[in-house]
């Protein structure tokens, strides 16, 4: 089954990881690897999306399974970005990638619990699954406070990389300010 949920699933997954290990492999080095392992948490989200989106209805456990496995890539994508952008313009400040690593194992720990505990539920995740769309098992229910807080640090922490690599941009010049 091809939806057009599980499409643009397998092209995240496709594409993301081509261009992680293009870059990767074009020069090796730290800054490069981080982008590899970005692109790699962006190709686990689109993986995830193509399985949810492959599964046929009736089958709500392989579907949590899923959820759960895309969540991981969701919740390692800032943390990895935020780090490839210290790299690449070389920020020295250890505390935020510290916080954003500290973000990561407290959420992940909470994801893989909840894949511990069956694959009913979450622990900070939506509680249930419903069929959406005649095509897919949607995330769904009451949020949580840890959820919450989960997304809005996702959002402070790509806020916070993508306003470093802007500031740079306006204190750069010639190649640096291209890149």
């Amino acid at each position: 089954i091809m939806t057009a949920f599980s499409l643009s699933g397998l092209l995240v997954f496709f594409i993301s990881l081509f261009f992680g290990i293009f870059v990767y492999f074009k020069k090796k080095n730290w800054t490069n690897f981080f982008w590899l392992l970005f692109s790699v948490s962006l190709a686990t989200w689109g993986l995830g999306a193509w399985k949810i989106g492959s599964i046929p209805y009736g089958e709500k456990k392989l579907a949590f399974f899923w959820w759960h496995i895309t969540e991981i890539g969701v919740i390692t994508m800032p943390i990895f970005f935020l780090h490839f952008v210290h790299l690449w313009l070389g920020i020295k400040k250890k505390w935020p990638l510290f916080l954003a690593y500290a973000y990561g194992v407290f959420f992940l720990t909470l994801d893989f619990l909840g894949m511990a505990r069956g694959l009913q539920e979450s622990l900070f995740f939506f509680p249930d699954l419903v069929w959406r769309f005649n095509s897919f098992y949607y995330k769904t229910g009451l949020r949580s406070i840890p959820f919450d807080i989960y997304l809005i640090l996702w959002w402070v922490i790509f806020s916070y990389s993508f306003y470093e690599a802007w500031r740079c941009y306006k204190k750069s010049s010639g190649i640096k300010k291209l890149q």
